[in-house]
């Protein structure tokens, strides 16, 4: 019985760290998006003189975020399970890793996306004035 509940976690486990490392790859399309829409916003207008549409706001740092705690949570799972089975490796090791990894990732797009979100301000302000 104990081993077929340690089956059930693992599978929760790679479950959220599925989410999160898609949470992690969709946040930088988001960041890329303004900048193809805006090219192809430019490229089709036809008065060159008119003002093309403002740019898009990047992505908010709910996704990143979400990235993050989603990773925590399988690290403190991956950790909890090698407690619990009493074996410091195998597969909860590379998972406790990977939820390292995905952690560290979503730590750094929240800095971007931060980023992003400021000069996007300094931006628009600027577009206002």
């Amino acid at each position: 019985m104990a081993e077929q509940s340690r089956e059930y976690w693992f599978h929760i486990v790679i479950v959220i760290l599925s989410l999160a490392w898609a949470l992690n790859v969709w946040t930088p399309v988001l960041l890329m998006r303004p900048l193809w829409e805006g090219s192809r916003q430019y490229a089709e207008l036809e008065d060159p003189d008119t003002e093309p549409a403002p740019p898009k706001r990047p992505p908010s740092i709910l996704l990143p975020m979400l990235a993050a705690l989603a990773a925590l949570g399988a690290l403190g799972l991956g950790v909890w399970q090698m407690y619990e089975t009493e074996e410091a490796g195998g597969r909860w090791l590379w998972t406790s890793a990977v939820a390292a990894v995905a952690f560290f990732f979503a730590l750094m797009m929240l800095v971007i996306v931060m980023q992003a979100g400021r000069r996007y301000a300094e931006q628009y302000l600027s577009m206002l004035m």
